[in-house]
């Protein structure tokens, strides 16, 4: 009689032991940036069951952008808990990189099934390197910035005076046809000027009194 309550309790525990639970996959790129978001997604496959439990571990740090229908309370942690009519289902949450960091880092977590006697970890990707970026200085984006509006400026007309010693002003169409004009052609001119006016005046003059005779 015990022999065969013994067998009949191995039975249920081999029965038990086969039946088929549900998987939660984790899947990661193989690197990112600092500073960047990283889209991390979580496949959730089942075996005819109808509830599950999901304890997602991030690393310590990284900020939440998208917890993808996951409870946030826990720092660290995403939580899904699905109590009926589960179904397979893909979730996509996205984190925010820290700035300034490098390295590997690790994700961990734990799931249970409507079919599980315990809980089992999450499969797939673990980890992912993060690559560090140097942010530019202000000075250099404002340096970088100046670099490209005088060349934009140089592409269309462009005047530039320059004043105490001086010897020259610049004129140019644009950067590859430039007008020099010397200081000495500057004051030729006013003489040439000044020369044509009194010509001017001279020949009103004659005509002026041409006329009152």
């Amino acid at each position: 009689m015990n022999f065969k309550i013994g067998l009949f309790f191995l039975c249920i525990f081999f029965c038990v032991g086969f039946i088929s639970a549900g998987s939660a996959i984790r899947e990661l790129p193989d690197n990112v940036d600092s500073g960047q978001n990283v889209f991390i997604f979580l496949s959730i496959n089942l075996e005819n069951e109808s509830f599950y439990v999901i304890d997602e571990v991030i690393p310590s740090g990284w900020e939440i952008i998208d917890n993808g229908g996951a409870d946030t309370s826990e720092a660290n942690h995403l939580k899904w808990v699905i109590i009926q009519d589960a179904e397979d289902v893909v979730y996509n949450y996205t984190l925010r990189v820290p700035e300034n960091i490098s390295g590997q880092y690790n994700f961990s977590g734990t799931c249970m099934f409507e079919n599980d006697i315990e809980e089992q970890n999450v499969n797939g990707d673990i980890s992912i390197i993060v690559n560090l970026v140097q942010e530019s200085s202000s000075g250099d984006s404002d340096s970088s910035d100046s670099s490209k509006k005088s060349s934009s400026d140089r592409k269309g007309s462009n005047v530039q005076v320059t004043y105490g010693n001086a010897s020259s002003i610049n004129f140019s169409k644009d950067s590859n046809f430039p007008i020099k004009i010397s200081k000495e052609d500057i004051d030729n001119s006013k003489e040439y000027l000044l020369f044509f006016s009194l010509i001017l005046f001279i020949i009103f003059m004659v005509c002026y009194l041409f006329l009152r005779k």
